[in-house]
């Protein structure tokens, strides 16, 4: 068996490709990340806004029965 010799040239262009593409999927992770966070804020706001004005609108069929 005889060894062969190893090419640093062609190691390190693959290493290079390899960051590269972890960098793009990493970013690409990030920004998805990053949507899906402003899509809960975006319900939960939603979400808030509806709460109160059922609330706002509880309150004042509250009242019109407390004053009858």
């Amino acid at each position: 068996m005889v060894d062969q010799p190893v090419d640093m040239n062609l190691h390190h262009e693959q290493h290079r490709q390899y960051q590269q593409q972890f960098k793009r999927k990493t970013e690409a992770f990030r920004q998805q990340s990053q949507a899906i966070q402003q899509q809960m804020q975006d319900s939960s706001e939603s979400h808030e806004r509806a709460f109160t004005k059922e609330i706002a609108e509880l309150k004042q069929l509250t009242k019109r029965h407390a004053s009858k």
